[in-house]
């Protein structure tokens, strides 16, 4: 089975590009939960979103879907970069 903390590390890359695509920020908050197992050698995808933004803070979510349903779903609080 694949590490959660290898899942972990995807879904904060996933809501970052999400991020990145309106401003550059950081990840200040994160969670996640764990629902099934991702065996080693199968395919995830992964699905991000920016849930809200306000001011310099972006609220987004995300989900692993393997191929026997949900991996597991995070979100995080992102701050951007003062410029």
């Amino acid at each position: 089975m694949t590490h959660g903390g290898v899942v972990a590390t995807a879904l904060d890359e996933a809501m970052s590009l999400c991020v990145h695509q309106q401003t550059l920020a950081f990840t200040a908050h994160f969670e996640m939960d764990l629902h099934g197992p991702a065996p080693v050698g199968t395919r995830v995808e992964l699905e991000a979103r920016i849930d809200r933004h306000e001011g310099r803070k972006l609220w987004a979510s995300a989900e692993a879907l393997g191929e026997s349903g949900v991996v597991a779903t995070a979100s995080a609080l992102f701050v951007e970069v003062a410029r």
